[in-house]
């Protein structure tokens, strides 16, 4: 029997909290819970770093942070180690053709993962939307830019891509679906990223029930975004109908990339045969937690709980009430179609039971102080309490009822849902039990792959992009 096409999709910056089958206020993902009444909706997916970085190569390796180690050494990022495989190239032994649309450079070029596809398109590239068939992508955006555009203005940021992304992606499944191989397609939708900026078809949405103005809505995310460390720096000194503003805005670019993931997983439906399809996101975003915005810094549920649904797999039932990971999903299907999982870290969902969570990250460690998260919030206000956070690698382990905060400095135990009060003699027992779980985990799982790292060169395009996203100054 054939095996099944495979349809990864990652929504960048989406919190589990701000989605419909969450239990959130509002129904920001109808398209997501529509597949997930066809599928499983997990509870607790648990993402492995704050970070796409981080985060993606996880995904794609199946191997925990301070294994694969992008993102968590010198420099703004890293690439994955030359031999170290990938998904892409698992699969391609198992007879997949490979394909990724990302428009986000850090599920692309500046990890090396665009080099491990067959085939890689980036909608934010004129070489790539110019060429055929994605110059009609791009008609059809035009053509219908008044309600997937910002309107009048040349100001790229203020032109969302989900259109373009779920448009091509679709000219690509229906090219390479018309072949004998099987098709693995990742994708990965960007508009939530800050700074939320939704066309126009989406910018009321929510301002009308928030009482705010969508105009004023929009600039205030907008200067939140070109300002965050100043902010956090001043404590966020935003008034109600502020923060209102900024969730109205959030919101409404996840609705909006809900509704173009829609028309992707109609066409999968009526158009490709067989297929499994994944829909995650690769961290959450924080709006207040431990005064700061964005995702930076901390590993706690703002930032770690994500959203997953995965269609096409029944044997996942079992696992919907458990704490999973992203290398659990994929350590599964690449079982499932008779994939090389020897690397993998994860668990298999149709028989196993993850234990605990293990999340990471690492800021400081930069070629330039001035680009340290701690530092450019310094600049802006000296006396910043910098000692609740992180030094050195933050490991933690999080179960069901409580997260674990590992540094060389430090361990924090935290009983769910709170996670700033310490209480690690409140439950001596547990802080005990999860200490010695993690030590030995760090020893074992934790330990990097042998092979040194592979330096980063960034084009200016691509360091053109990351200033874009607040990355580089």
């Amino acid at each position: 029997m054939a095996t099944p096409n495979i349809v990864w999709v990652t929504l960048d910056s989406v919190r589990a909290d701000h989605t419909t089958m969450h239990g959130y206020r509002r129904d920001t993902t109808p398209e997501l819970a529509a597949l997930a009444r066809d599928g499983v909706a997990f509870e607790t997916c648990i993402a492995h770093s704050s970070r796409t970085p981080v985060s993606v190569p996880s995904m794609l390796t199946g191997t925990y942070p301070s294994r694969h180690g992008v993102g968590l050494g010198a420099g703004v990022c890293g690439r994955i180690p030359d031999t170290m495989a990938t998904v892409p190239d698992i699969l391609r032994d198992c007879g997949y053709t490979s394909v990724a649309v990302s428009r986000n450079v850090y599920a692309g070029e500046v990890t090396g993962l665009a080099d491990r596809f067959d085939r890689f398109v980036s909608p934010t590239l004129r070489d790539d939307l110019l060429s055929y068939p994605f110059v009609r992508s791009l008609a059809k955006y035009g053509a219908a830019a008044h309600r997937h555009s910002g309107g009048l203005t040349l100001d790229k940021q203020r032109h969302p891509k989900s259109f373009l992304v779920s448009d091509v992606a679709k000219r690509v499944l229906a090219e390479e679906t018309r072949g004998a191989d099987s098709v693995f397609l990742y994708l990965h939708y960007n508009d939530p990223h800050r700074p939320y900026y939704p066309p126009a078809s989406f910018r009321d949405r929510y301002t009308t029930e928030a009482g705010v103005d969508p105009d004023a809505a929009l600039d205030f995310a907008r200067d939140m975004h070109e300002h965050a460390y100043e902010y956090m720096a001043k404590g966020l000194p935003f008034s109600e109908t502020q923060w209102e503003m900024l969730y109205a805005m959030y919101d409404a670019a996840i609705a909006y990339t809900d509704h173009c993931l829609g028309s992707l997983l109609t066409f999968i439906r009526e158009q490709v045969g067989e297929t499994i399809v994944v829909v995650t996101a690769d961290h959450g975003e924080l709006f207040g937690e431990y005064g700061l915005l964005g995702h930076h810094i901390v590993l706690d549920d703002a930032i770690t709980h994500t959203p997953l649904v995965v269609s096409g797999c029944p044997e996942l039932e079992r696992a919907r009430e458990d704490v999973v990971q992203h290398v659990d999903v994929m350590q599964t299907i690449v079982s499932m179609v008779g994939g090389d999982t020897s690397q993998f870290q994860g668990y298999d969902l149709r028989s196993e039971c993850r234990p605990f969570a293990v999340s990471q990250d690492l800021r400081g460690t930069v070629v330039d102080p001035n680009r340290q998260d701690y530092e450019r919030i310094r600049q802006h206000n000296p006396e910043f309490d910098t000692t609740p956070f992180h030094r050195s690698l933050l490991t933690t382990l999080r179960t069901n009822e409580f997260r674990l905060q590992h540094t060389d400095e430090w361990r924090k135990l935290h009983h769910l849902p709170d996670e700033r009060t310490v209480v690690n003699d409140t439950y001596p027992d547990v802080y005990s039990d999860l200490t010695a779980r993690l030590t030995a985990w760090l020893e074992t799982y934790g330990q990097p792959y042998a092979e040194s790292r592979t330096e980063e060169s960034h084009s200016p395009r691509t360091r053109e992009r990351l200033r874009e996203m607040g990355y580089l100054e």
